[in-house]
């Protein structure tokens, strides 16, 4: 087996992608970074980034990711009505995700107005992506906050 070190250029041969090591814990798992996406897995399914056949190859770009040759097809909209506040985090980081991948200059959260709950949470995760420049709440619709990315 490889010995990785943080800042080593891998490939993780379960999802087939090359990343940047993170972090190694001595459990046996580490902290893999695949543009602005970080991910945990085994250091056993981690290969040298060189030895990667089809992988695919990202870049970052101010702390972004861009998958070469690949942009996913997503709505300008997400629509959390409905969902429970940890649902809601996951849809965000998701669709936050793919629209940096889409190269999205701006989206809209629709969280509804409703106790605050969801537009609260969705707030305070905005502001820890690197890729959100600013957010905003429409003046003409408070349920919907809209996302500037960048």
């Amino acid at each position: 087996m490889a010995e990785f070190l943080p800042g080593d250029r891998v490939f993780i041969t379960k999802i087939k992608k090359n990343g940047t090591l993170i972090a190694v814990r001595k459990n046996g798992t580490c902290t893999v970074a695949i543009g602005s996406l970080n991910m945990s897995c085994r250091i056993r399914d981690l290969a040298p980034a060189s030895s990667a056949k089809g992988a695919e190859t990202y870049h970052s770009i101010k702390g972004t990711a861009r998958v070469a040759g690949k942009k996913p097809r997503i709505s300008d909209s997400l629509d959390l009505h409905g969902l429970t506040r940890a649902e809601a985090l996951t849809k965000l980081d998701d669709y936050i995700s793919n629209a940096v991948l889409a190269d999205m200059t701006a989206v809209d959260i629709v969280h509804g107005i409703g106790s605050g709950i969801l537009k609260t949470a969705v707030h305070e995760a905005l502001k820890n992506y690197s890729s959100v420049k600013n957010f905003e709440v429409l003046m003409t619709n408070p349920g919907t906050t809209r996302v500037y990315l960048g």
